[in-house]
């Protein structure tokens, strides 16, 4: 029963990444919106989120991105530290919900 579960949230997380890709809006954001908060959350060395990328991260919906903070696929499909990812809403002023 468990090796379903994993199955198809595996393939949930694909379905989302790969919606992402193609422009459609997950948690409110689009690919490129979510685009230009990239500069922040991937290492070595994350820059500041810029103006924009806060902006977007104003209209996200932030419960459901916190579902996406332990995703493999985001670091693999998307090349995010998620780690970093969720550091976004307080740079950008915002509190993330509880629990996150």
């Amino acid at each position: 029963m468990a090796n379903k579960m994993m199955i198809v949230l595996v393939a949930l997380m694909v379905v989302v990444a790969v919606n992402v890709v193609d422009g459609q809006k997950v948690c409110n954001i689009s690919r490129t919106e979510f685009d230009a908060c990239l500069p922040a959350m991937t290492d070595p060395d994350p820059a500041l989120p810029s103006q924009e990328c806060c902006e977007n991260i104003h209209n996200a919906n932030l419960p459901c991105m916190c579902s996406y903070k332990d995703s493999y696929l985001a670091t693999t499909i998307l090349s995010v530290d998620t780690k970093l990812a969720m550091e976004l809403p307080p740079k950008c002023g915002l509190v993330l919900p509880s629990p996150c």
